[in-house]
């Protein structure tokens, strides 16, 4: 049996959106944030930058965690010149998402410079159309959306809980309602203590997912622990000879597991009893650098000829920020809530509290998303199962 962790199931939930007859959240509500550490994953462009430039703005320590250094100073500069004379404190710490050595030296480098930190803005996300992997065995997509910030919100954890009204945002999208995560898939993904050839074609061993009891401790069920044994057949093809694991849907089922995570990861906060919350959100549809990624045909209605006419669905990366930035600051956002657009189709529109598909909420999904994290990627949080 084959577990489907499928975002499409709960795509009749989503749209609904909660409304009242308060004025909509703009950046007038973003409250003071002097005296707080803030560090945000690409925020060298588009939303990350938006985030970066509006917490700056409002007194906050920025860490812009990217990858390309030349193109995060050329953003710090922004900035600074957008602050005036009042000035933002914007720092730049390198960090390659594809890669975990890089998410250790990052995470290493962010500990000893902020013995504290109060808000993660998981954001960095990349849209590879071609199956391409990551040095450690990952597909590209997956590796840098998922796994690359999963790692590095657990090195950064312990610098987060002590700090009151602590918060980690992780920015998902729309598209994760067209996710799937295939429990023989995750298994199959290299483990970070071995080579990426060494796991493909072999049978998952029976503690490589979870045992029967823990799933069903933890609220599972037993059909759920019948993933256990299940043996993946390598695919191989002239572009992965070596038959890697390859993802089907990588940036949907990306956007998923951000979901999944970030719920679990409040399920455990608060199972531990921390003030940390997590959060998520998703900017709608936004001209932002990932369309570079979509098709000549889909990209001239979001950025050709076609995109005035496209207004009422596709909008600007500072309306689509502020979803984000709204679950970053707003003092009213709770934990496990998540944030969009209220629009028609969630795409464009004033940030407001959003559905996610009926797959989020599925603790066993969740857990063993979980589980698989962490045996890839080598990092285990300190909070309870």
């Amino acid at each position: 049996m084959t577990l489907r962790l499928d975002g499409a199931r709960g795509m009749p939930q989503t749209g609904a959106r909660t409304r009242s007859d308060r004025p909509p959240w703009t950046l007038v509500d973003v409250p003071d944030q002097n005296g707080r550490t803030a560090v945000v994953t690409g925020a060298d462009s588009g939303i990350g930058f938006e985030i970066a430039r509006v917490l700056a703005g409002r007194g906050a320590t920025v860490v812009m965690a990217c990858r390309n250094l030349d193109l995060a100073e050329r953003a710090a500069d922004r900035i600074r010149a957008d602050a005036g004379p009042s000035g933002a404190d914007v720092r730049i710490q390198r960090l390659d998402l594809a890669c975990l050595a890089s998410v250790d030296a990052a995470a290493d480098a962010i500990r000893s410079a902020y013995p504290r930190l109060d808000l993660l803005v998981n954001n960095a996300g990349v849209m590879r159309p071609r199956a391409t992997h990551t040095e450690d065995g990952f597909d590209a997509t997956f590796g840098v959306n998922h796994l690359g910030h999963f790692a590095l919100t657990g090195l950064l954890l312990d610098r987060l809980l002590p700090t009151p009204g602590s918060r980690i945002v992780t920015v998902s999208s729309l598209a994760h309602l067209c996710g799937r995560l295939r429990a023989d898939e995750l298994s199959r993904l290299p483990a970070r203590s071995e080579p990426a050839a060494a796991i493909i074609g072999r049978p998952a061993a029976a503690g490589s997912l979870v045992s029967a009891g823990s799933l069903v401790s933890a609220g599972g069920t037993a059909d759920a622990a019948r993933v256990l044994g299940y043996m993946p057949r390598p695919r191989r093809s002239a572009d992965d000879p070596l038959g890697a694991p390859r993802m089907r849907l990588p940036y949907p089922s990306s956007k998923l597991a951000n979901l999944l995570f970030s719920h679990e990861l409040q399920r455990r906060l608060e199972a531990a009893g921390a003030e940390t919350i997590a959060v998520a959100a998703h900017p709608g549809i936004a001209r932002t650098d990932l369309v570079r990624e979509l098709p000549p045909f889909a990209r001239a209605f979001v950025t050709g000829r076609l995109a005035p006419a496209m207004g009422w669905l596709i909008h600007s990366p500072e309306a689509g920020a502020l979803a984000p930035i709204r679950a970053t600051v707003d003092p009213a956002v709770r934990g496990a809530d998540y944030y969009g657009p209220d629009g028609l189709f969630g795409g464009t529109g004033h940030p407001a509290p959003a559905r996610a598909g009926r797959a989020t909420r599925d603790h066993t999904r969740r857990h063993l998303l979980w589980f698989e994290s962490e045996r890839i990627t080598g990092v285990t949080y300190p909070l309870p199962r």
